[in-house]
């Protein structure tokens, strides 16, 4: 997370790869982020298993 250059007092999110995963019920108001910790979800997300995608916007 670094901060916009955009707009002050705002973040940018950055990430250079992501997983496609579906647990309902989630989001709560109008922002899709937000931040959990992986004991949050260890009973219905195996981290392991996962299979990462790279972002097609990171550099290789």
């Amino acid at each position: 997370m670094v901060p916009s250059t955009d707009n002050d007092g705002r973040w940018l999110v950055l990430f250079d790869e992501y997983s496609v995963i579906n647990v309902g019920g989630q989001w709560e108001g109008r922002n899709p982020v937000r931040f959990y910790t992986t004991d949050e979800y260890e009973d219905c997300i195996d981290f392991d298993a996962l299979e990462w995608t790279p972002h097609a916007g990171t550099p290789s």
